[in-house]
């Protein structure tokens, strides 16, 4: 059994127990199981753990927190009031156990995502800065890769991780990245390697830090060369059939949640715009009476096979 000490007040560094090898992937790679972040938000305990799968996790893991070394109890939506220390027991299906620690610094979810398309031959930090860049609602076009900026607050730095290591993000600034369709390899700040990849979307994770515990995070999707119609729902990009579009001033819409190959697992279907959540049939995972989130998915709190053939309302804008 693998058991890790992760430090989140500041970064997302892992300290070992043991002398087993660490990790088999680049740390800003999601590929074996882990912790990916750990925090506060909006007065809830709250933690995105990476199956190793994908975009999703086949059986959920289980989750036990700790307050102050006081139990807060199991699994995902506790309440967090006050306290100094925050501690996360992660046993995955298969019986492997992580553990993190975060200080309590209770930070608001929400934070803009702004993304742009930028044509980069050289990827140098001085050239990409001085790169000219368009804004973007869906897909860059060929030949260009994805910038993406995030709207969070003066005082704190993000750092991008790229699930199953499909795609590559280079960090810019401290909230801004570049998102390759790519394999771009660099050997002691030397670039070796860059190899198209040919995917549609490649899917990273974006979490924000502010060295006092504040933690927060968003999964962000960057699209390349498809004509696909798309809808943005927190930092995903939801592929739809053009004359599913919600109509003007619609701003949550009705999707079934379907099995779909790939790093998300799941595909949408029967999109329709939306007043209330009049349609929807969410499982018992998911958090009653408000609009379904894809990360519960992502994060391990709702398992694939609870949620395909959902009816679930998603957020969208």
């Amino acid at each position: 059994m693998r058991r890790l000490v992760l430090t989140a007040s500041l970064s997302l560094t892992p300290v070992i127990v043991g002398c087993d090898a660490l990790f088999d992937v680049e740390r800003r790679d999601l590929g074996p199981f882990r912790i990916a972040a750990v925090g506060v938000i909006d007065g809830e305990a709250s933690a995105a753990i990476w199956s190793g799968e994908g975009l999703y996790h086949t059986t959920p893991p289980t989750l036990e927190w700790t307050l102050d070394g006081r139990r807060l109890g199991e699994g995902w939506g506790l309440p967090v009031t006050g306290g100094d220390v925050l501690d996360l027991k992660v046993t995955s299906p298969d019986g492997e156990t992580l553990y993190a620690t975060v200080n309590v610094q209770d930070s608001p979810r929400a934070f803009e995502i702004n993304r742009y398309a930028v044509v980069l031959t050289d990827l140098s930090l001085e050239a990409r800065r001085e790169a000219e860049v368009r804004a973007i609602d869906g897909a860059a076009e060929p030949g260009e890769s994805v910038r993406v900026r995030l709207g969070a607050e003066e005082g704190t730095v993000a750092r991008w991780m790229t699930a199953l290591g499909e795609g590559t993000a280079l960090e810019l600034e401290d909230l801004a990245a570049d998102l390759f369709d790519e394999e771009i390899v660099f050997e002691d700040d030397v670039l070796e390697s860059r190899e198209p990849l040919d995917k549609a979307f490649t899917h990273h994770l974006a979490l924000v830090i502010d060295g006092e515990g504040g933690n927060r995070w968003s999964w962000i999707d960057a699209a390349y060369e498809t004509e696909e119609s798309m809808l943005r729902h927190e930092g995903w990009l939801i592929p739809i059939e053009r004359n599913a579009a919600p109509g003007a001033g619609e701003t949550m819409v009705a999707v079934t949640l379907v099995e779909a190959d790939g790093v998300t697992g799941i595909g949408f279907e029967d999109v329709s715009g939306v007043a209330d959540l009049t349609e929807q049939a969410a499982p018992t995972c998911a958090a009653p009476d408000e609009p379904f989130r894809l990360a519960w998915i992502a994060e391990g709190r709702c398992a694939l096979p609870d949620v395909l053939g959902a009816r679930v309302v998603l957020e969208i804008w």
